[in-house]
């Protein structure tokens, strides 16, 4: 899941997958917060095939947490 994950930011966001872990934070080190946030969820329901309650957008500050999520579903 974490290399799926990985491919998605390196693909649609252009971000180095070698700076990619699990501990990599959403916000501070890949700039995402509000709407650019939103548009990374959206692509993150796509890509997955889930669906991600907005309530929890606050709970997924790290590739871990985001990892974690998806397997859940």
């Amino acid at each position: 899941m974490f290399d799926a994950v990985k491919k998605l930011l390196s693909t649609n966001y252009g971000v180095d997958p070698e700076k990619i872990t699990l501990d990599t934070h959403l916000s501070n080190e890949l700039g995402f917060s509000g709407e650019s946030m939103e548009d990374f969820i959206m692509d993150v329901e796509d890509y997955f095939e889930i669906e991600v309650d907005e309530d929890d957008f606050s709970k997924l500050e790290t590739i871990s947490d985001l990892v974690d999520y998806i397997e859940e579903y």
